[in-house]
């Protein structure tokens, strides 16, 4: 099914959808802030469950997400954005070679990159429609405000969360796997509610998981659901070109929905650039990209490939294009990966705020070629895809 109208379904639950159970193992983040982690990486296994097999029994390692991240280590928060970001261009290992320990602070590179390195991300609407909507697909990751609900952190998940105080923030990520509304469901608690997987063991709650009423806590305020990922093997032998090391973590406004950024970018092999990513905030927008050659001052010159774009895009979030042929690139010598970035409901737009500034991105509120200056704040999440030339 693809995302669309909201579904005509009293009752979906990820964790017995047609008599299967699409679900991970719950796992504990402890005293760690990497909730983040969790429910992004919990969320991605789910959805690779749903599209390539139930089979598919590999857990992800949160460790090295929040080791190969900056800043390093398991005191740091993020979101759905900053693990985005690291599933791009690192791409999820697997839990067996760096096993969770909040001790040690190491991204261990003998980890090898696994078969799933993110090419879409979606972000989903805050309304209820656009939620349920989504969940038809697989689960949503989300965050709520857990500060506001009395008796939160020890829930035992007899009761759905029926109540909480006012709130217009969040502290916690966790993911969103079905929804029940009315009575009358074997096994089920009657009323309109959420149904969510926390990170906390499967001690806590209704093993590891909790109920809560609609509208509640700040509960589905930002969404994203990770949709693609490339298991290509040229693309695993190439390397992913990127600055953003942080991930798309925070944004930046220029007060205006349209804004032009560019990410100068070095390759370290000569191969074939194949492929860029770009993050865009905001649903049904249009997009315009191109990679150049040259910067000279505020302009760019020398266009490698022909315009690409698209229009009325439903979804924000990270995308991945296809260049409409490779085009041959060199180690040592830079290009320039340009998007046309917009926002029809907001001025604001991804932006790695968080990492190292690299002092080689740039923006522009002219067009997508001329009117550079300096992007001061961060890193654009603009990446691209180089493989290997032939044998």
């Amino acid at each position: 099914a693809s995302i669309g109208a909201e579904p005509d379904l009293p009752l979906l639950d990820w964790r017995d959808f047609g008599g299967t159970n699409y679900m991970s193992t719950v796992e504990n983040q402890y005293t760690s802030g990497l909730c983040w982690a969790f429910g992004s990486s919990h969320g991605l296994v789910s959805r690779i469950k749903i599209e390539d097999g139930v089979g598919f029994s590999t857990n992800f390692s949160e460790d090295a997400i929040g080791d190969c991240v900056y800043p390093a280590g398991p005191s740091y928060g993020g979101n759905f954005w900053k693990a985005g970001g690291y599933f791009c261009w690192r791409g999820p290992v697997d839990e067996t070679c760096q096993m969770w320990n909040m001790g040690t602070t190491n991204c261990n590179p003998a980890c090898p990159q696994l078969d799933y390195r993110l090419t879409r991300m979606r972000t989903i609407g805050a309304s209820t429609a656009a939620i349920k909507a989504a969940l038809v697909n697989g689960p949503v990751v989300s965050s709520l405000d857990t500060d506001v609900i009395t008796g939160f952190n020890g829930y035992n998940g007899t009761y759905v969360i029926t109540s909480a105080g006012a709130t217009t923030t969040t502290d916690h990520c966790v993911l969103i796997v079905g929804y029940h509304e009315g009575t009358g469901d074997p096994g089920y608690f009657d009323g309109d509610y959420w149904i969510c997987k926390n990170s906390w063991s499967s001690t806590w709650g209704d093993n590891g998981y909790f109920y809560i009423s609609y509208g509640l806590a700040n509960l589905g305020s930002a969404n994203a659901q990770y949709w693609a990922w490339d298991s290509s093997v040229d693309t695993l032998n190439g390397e992913i070109l990127y600055q953003d090391e942080a991930g798309a973590v925070g944004s930046i406004s220029a007060g205006t929905n349209v804004l032009y950024g560019c990410q100068r970018l070095v390759p370290t092999m000569d191969g074939q650039l194949t492929q860029i990513q770009f993050n865009n905030a905001g649903n049904n927008f249009t997009w315009t990209a191109n990679v150049y050659d040259n910067k000279s001052g505020a302009n760019l010159s020398g266009p490698m490939t022909s315009q690409m774009s698209g229009s009325n895009e439903p979804y924000g979030g990270i995308l991945t294009v296809d260049l409409p042929s490779p085009v041959s690139v060199y180690a040592g010598n830079d290009i320039y990966v340009a998007v046309r970035m917009h926002n029809p409901t907001d001025t604001y737009h991804p932006c790695d705020t968080d990492g190292p500034i690299s002092g080689e991105a740039f923006y522009s509120t002219s067009s997508i070629s001329s009117g550079y200056a300096v992007n001061t704040f961060g890193d654009w999440g603009i990446h691209a895809i180089v493989i290997p030339n032939g044998p």
